[in-house]
């Protein structure tokens, strides 16, 4: 706890937090004896533990054995599918996954994962509590990866080919990354844009006229996928 309180101190000293927000974070921020105690009064829970299915097993069977039978249980994990925690949640229809990303007090979108036996009444209250928080949330299938994760990743992957074949230097990728399309993503739409930005070009793999076809097949099934992995799948 002392070095989150000292974390929050120093991003106000750098402004990045108003002003007044490391007295708040020492105000409102402590550390329980237990998860028991912790979750015990509380509406919603956010586990944020290891990357483990048998760790989040243990920590959510304490969680939902301890909280009030109506608080609502977030993991935030990165990967791991609800299907395979929530077998260990007591009544799982309070429980999703709420993935907030790193650093999270700066990243404003959260993934929202719901599993087959998810209450759909649990939705407006996290969205809600998320936009009351200043974030936007973005309902996702329950695949592993999700929607972050398997884009990030073949960025990844390209951006490693590009360095490795001697195209650019890693800080040159770092800096079109972060100055053209990254910056730019914050203002436009994904699929459309594809569309328009891709003229004449041709990407490893995919045809210039697979492009246009596969941006249409996106618009008809929705921006939305609400669960169905099968319709995830089909545009992988």
């Amino acid at each position: 706890m002392p070095a989150t309180w000292a974390e929050s101190e120093q991003f106000e000293e750098q402004g990045l937090f108003p002003a007044g927000s490391a007295e708040r974070v020492h105000q409102h921020l402590r550390a329980a004896d237990s998860i028991e105690i912790a979750v015990a009064e509380v509406d919603f829970i956010e586990e944020a533990v290891s990357e483990v299915p048998a760790v989040k097993h243990e920590v959510l069977r304490r969680i939902s054995a301890a909280a009030r039978p109506d608080a609502i249980i977030g993991s935030n994990t990165s990967t791991i599918p609800v299907h395979v925690m929530e077998e260990a949640v007591v009544d799982p229809r309070r429980f999703l996954t709420v993935h907030w990303s790193n650093p999270a007090p700066f990243i404003p979108g959260v993934d929202l994962v719901t599993g087959c036996q998810t209450d759909p009444a649990v939705l407006p209250v996290v969205n809600d509590m998320l936009e009351r928080a200043g974030r936007s949330s973005a309902i996702v299938a329950d695949v592993p990866g999700f929607v972050l994760n398997r884009l990030q990743y073949v960025l990844l992957k390209e951006a490693m080919s590009i360095v490795e074949e001697g195209v650019a230097t890693a800080d040159d990728v770092d800096t079109i990354v972060r100055s053209t399309f990254g910056f730019r993503r914050a203002f436009r739409s994904q699929v459309p844009a594809v569309n328009s930005e891709v003229q004449g070009v041709a990407l490893p793999g995919l045809q210039h006229d697979e492009v246009g076809a596969r941006v249409e097949g996106v618009r008809r099934a929705g921006h939305r996928l609400h669960g169905d992995a099968a319709a995830a799948e089909e545009f992988t």
